[in-house]
């Protein structure tokens, strides 16, 4: 049984913008969540998860590489700090968990799978981090890579009309 674990944080600019090689020859996991520009979410906000799986394992490959078949995705939800709202790609959530089935993943070619979820609007929130915790894996080898990212809430910004508000009240 061969296990990888990759845990990154999104605000290393290096890992942002790279692919995590996997163990699955020629196959690669990039994972990006939406967020503010200091990798920062507010309450009630949505936050968007794209993964991309490349199969590239025919690039300088004269047999035109390897095409794999049933390849699983599965991404933790973390649900004390966030609710699903919704997958692409027939992903379907159950039990604090959203799951694709991809039939093939051929040389040459990736497949991008997107779920978003909201932030909670609760003070228990503020200054958690929110771990989207996903593994793939295919039954060609039984390899297992698990990517996550990571987003801290923090507290929104009053606003003019909060502040003035605030002075009423």
């Amino acid at each position: 049984n061969h296990n990888a674990k990759f845990y990154y944080d999104v605000k290393e600019e290096q890992i942002k913008n790279s692919m995590v090689r996997t163990k699955l020859p020629g196959v690669f996991i990039h994972k990006t969540a939406d967020s503010l520009d200091n990798n920062s979410v507010y309450p009630d906000q949505e936050i968007t998860y794209t993964i991309t799986i490349a199969n590239q394992s025919n690039v300088n490959k004269k047999d035109g590489g390897k095409n794999y078949s049933k390849f699983y995705v599965s991404e933790v939800i973390p649900t004390d700090k966030v609710e699903f709202v919704s997958a692409t790609n027939n992903g379907q959530y159950s039990n604090g968990k959203v799951t694709w089935t991809i039939d093939s993943l051929n040389a040459g070619s990736n497949i991008e799978l997107t779920y978003k979820v909201k932030v909670k609007n609760t003070t228990e929130v503020i200054g958690k981090k929110i771990n989207a915790e996903g593994t793939v894996y295919t039954n060609n080898t039984g390899s297992i890579t698990t990517v996550v990212v990571s987003n801290e809430v923090i507290r929104k910004p009053a606003t003019k009309k909060d502040t003035y508000q605030n002075c009423y009240d």
